[in-house]
């Protein structure tokens, strides 16, 4: 199996999280310009795994009920990943349960769905700021001084 896809990964996350960072929050700017994408085609993480299946979706359902506010989408995907819509967004892209929605919600974007590769909606006006400059993080890598880093 080719290493490409781990490095890569791992190359990204050295721009984006500095090594004894990597469970804060990383940095984002921009603000929620109400597009309604992230609650109409949100991947759920359970853990550090994304749910592919619907027997994961029941099974996640059964020990977080809370999660049932999240509808699957029948559309199949090339990442192999669910999508999921909201059952409370409006018309409007405006969240009719705003006051009660879930914790995943009150803190989109998440640091987790950074670090296991999920990206932005497009047309999100989120922006995610990097820790390090691509050509550092180059730099280091060319010259062998990078750290690994942790998992």
């Amino acid at each position: 199996m080719s290493r490409l896809p781990q490095f890569i990964s791992s190359f990204w996350k050295r721009i984006f999280f500095s090594n004894k960072d990597l469970d804060r929050s990383p940095k984002v700017g921009g603000y929620c310009n109400q597009c309604g994408r992230c609650c109409k085609e949100l991947i759920i993480v359970n853990r550090t795994t994304p749910i592919k299946t619907l027997k994961e979706f029941k099974k996640l359902t059964f020990f977080k009920p809370s999660y049932k506010i999240f509808k699957p989408m029948n559309e199949q995907f090339s990442d192999g990943f669910l999508r999921f819509k909201c059952q409370f967004i409006g018309n409007d892209n405006l969240c009719q349960h705003y006051e009660n929605r879930p914790k995943m919600c009150r803190s989109f974007p998440t640091s987790a769905m950074f670090k296991y590769g999920a990206e932005l909606p497009e047309g999100c006006s989120y922006t995610l700021l990097p820790e390090k400059e691509f050509s550092t993080v180059l730099n280091e890598i060319m010259k062998g001084k990078e750290t690994r880093p942790s998992k």
